[in-house]
Formats: structure tokens, C-alpha cells, sequence
């Protein structure tokens, strides 16, 4: 199935040949490199690349990846913290780290100029993109990303977790789960 996906594909490859995994050799088949990676990661490979796939085609000078990478690398942060504090689901703290920033793809679809124009701003001003995004569009993206998170009846530690990741959180119901996202706000 992964051999369908050309993208997914790519990914295994690349990731398999990556400095993290200290490969002597090159891997140069999909089979080596799913067996190098073990299905965890194969299985994190395609849960990301499903998010990447969700954006829209013309991003102009948005860089796809630099998305891909922050999501994913904010998965990885999150299941490692989790573990190493003995959190009850690593694997719902991977998916609070995958998809706390959901409400950019949601922008980037219902409003891309506004989106890029915002995007922009956070560049050339060096600040944060949810306050570009709030002086911009008067929202962020973790307001439309909560509006995604209802629509997709996603669990309520999800949600609050898309909705408050950039806020004072510690009172909500779900702080522990929203506190292993890092805190790491876009600046693009």
C-alpha cells in the first residue's frame, strides 16, 4: 500500500537514508527502508504525510514542508516527552502533536491571500504567526482549527488541545495533554 503512495514512498526513503537512523549504506528499496524504520515509524510517516496532504496545492511561497517538518517534529517531542513521564497514551500525544496546528490548513483553504498576507507579516515583522494572524484576519489559527476539531467530532483533549495550544491552558480540563505540545510558535 505504501508503494501506492508516491509521496509516502518518498518519505520512507528519505527518512530511512536520514542521519537519525546512522545507515552505513544507502537504503534503495521501499522493503529496506520499511524494515530499517519499523512500522511506528512508517505508521508516523503516513499519519504525517496525510496532514501534508490535507493542504492546498498553491501555497505561492509557503513552504509545504517547513509545515510537514514542524508537525511532525512536534508529534515525535510529544510522544517522547509523554513517555518519559509515563502519560497514559503516547500515541494520542503523537496525534495532539500532528494536529495542533490544523487550523493553518483550514486558513490556507478558506482564506489564502488573507492567510499569505498574514504569513507574510509574521516574516517580516519576526513575530509569532498566531499574532499576525489575529492583527490580520482577526482570528488565529487555533480558533479555526477548534471550529475543524468540532466538525470532525475529534475527542475533547484533541480539541482543546488544536483550541488552546497557544494560550494560558493550565485551567482547562485537558492542560496535561495540551501541555506536551511545545510550545514552539511558529515564526516564520
Amino acid at each position: 500500500m505504501i508503494a501506492q503512495d508516491k509521496s509516502l514512498a518518498a518519505q520512507c526513503l528519505q527518512m530511512a537514508n536520514s542521519p537519525l537512523f546512522g545507515k552505513w549504506q544507502k537504503v534503495e528499496s521501499l522493503k529496506d527502508a520499511i524494515v530499517g524504520l519499523g512500522i511506528q515509524r512508517v505508521s508516523d510517516i503516513a499519519m504525517s504525510c496525510g496532514v501534508l496532504n490535507l493542504l492546498p496545492k498553491d501555497l505561492g511561497s509557503i513552504n509545504p514542508v517547513a509545515f510537514w517538518e514542524h508537525w511532525l517534529g512536534c508529534a515525535l517531542v510529544c510522544r517522547h516527552f509523554a513517555r518519559r513521564i509515563s502519560y497514559q497514551d503516547p500515541s494520542k500525544a503523537y496525534l495532539a502533536g500532528l494536529l495542533h496546528d490544523i487550523g493553518i490548513v483550514v486558513n490556507l483553504w478558506v482564506l489564502p491571500a488573507e492567510f499569505r498576507t498574514a504569513f507574510e507579516f509574521a516574516r517580516g515583522e519576526g513575530v509569532p504567526l498566531d499574532e499576525a494572524e489575529q492583527h490580520i484576519l482577526g482570528f488565529t489559527h487555533c480558533d479555526r482549527g477548534r471550529l475543524l476539531a468540532e466538525h470532525w467530532r475529534l475527542a475533547p483533549d484533541l480539541r482543546d488541545t488544536v483550541a488552546l495550544h497557544h494560550t494560558n491552558y493550565s485551567a482547562a480540563q485537558n492542560a496535561g495533554l495540551i501541555a506536551l505540545v511545545p510550545s514552539l510558535r511558529w515564526t516564520c
